[in-house]
């Protein structure tokens, strides 16, 4: 009875050990070792295959549309994609994570940028990494701007709504 006490508690704390949040070092550290970096459009959610839940484990399960590899696995169009981060159709994000059997994983807190509806590939056609990267963050900021300035705008008006 100790040893299937024992085992049970081993592996509840390697389950919680191995998705502890991680301190974030940096973006060079997260694109040097981020095997893959894909920019994506999520389409619905997968539905669950199962009933059980993984303690620890990805909160969001999506199919995806490839529209662009930055860095890792070429060729690659439709896949599922497991990540911490609700994504919003027709909106275009920026994955940093892992590539393995149809499936990418991105897992923390900054592996997703959200890159808005207004992403085109030219704007990083032909452009070397560091380049896109640093174009694709430009843009995830006026977009954040944009978003900013409007709620401002809608909070302004609810409280002159108020002050009637």
């Amino acid at each position: 009875m100790k040893t299937k006490v024992t085992i049970v508690i081993v592996l509840l704390t390697v389950s919680v050990i191995a998705r502890l949040p991680s301190v974030f070092l940096g973006w060079d550290r997260l694109k040097a070792e981020s095997p893959e970096i894909i920019i994506a459009d999520p389409g619905e959610p997968t539905p669950p295959t199962t009933g059980l839940l993984f303690e620890n484990g990805p909160r969001f399960d999506f199919s995806i549309s490839v529209l662009s590899v930055l860095k890792g696995t070429d060729g690659v169009r439709h896949a599922r994609l497991l990540a911490d981060h609700e994504l919003r159709t027709r909106e275009s994000y920026l994955f940093f994570g892992s590539y393995d059997k149809g499936i990418y994983k991105a897992h923390g807190e900054f592996s997703v940028v959200p890159l808005g509806m207004t992403f085109k590939q030219e704007m990083i056609t032909g452009k070397p990494l560091d380049e896109q990267i640093r174009i694709l963050f430009q843009l995830a900021i006026d977009n954040l701007n944009s978003e900013i300035a409007n709620k401002q705008a809608e909070k302004e008006r609810l409280e002159e709504a108020l002050k009637k």
